[in-house]
């Protein structure tokens, strides 16, 4: 939108960027990879995984307790020491082949 209104603001010709994948696409693409062959070698991981250790993720409140409303919003803080935060800074990336802002 910003694009089109300088261009015509400038007089310039309005071109737009080529269309990207539809959401309907993507959609696709994604049922297809979760039936892949490739995500099917990852089972054997995320079977076999220690889930009884995993730490849970602090909530705001019991899902039952009450209504999810601005009136009814807290604050919680959580802290990572030193050990966790280089994992979550460096190895976490390297190992899905990403950036610290997608792990984030």
């Amino acid at each position: 939108m910003e694009a089109t209104y300088r261009q015509l603001s400038s007089g310039e010709a309005v071109e737009l960027p080529l269309k990207t994948s539809s959401f309907k696409r993507w959609a696709e693409e994604l049922s297809e990879y979760a039936q892949s062959s490739k995500l099917e070698q990852e089972l054997d991981y995320w079977i076999s995984s220690d889930w009884a250790n995993a730490k849970r993720l602090p909530a705001d409140y019991p899902a039952n307790m009450r209504e999810n409303t601005v009136e009814s919003a807290q604050t919680i803080s959580v802290a990572l020491n030193a050990a966790d935060t280089q994992s979550l800074l460096q190895e976490v990336p390297k190992a899905y082949h990403t950036e610290i802002n997608d792990v984030l």
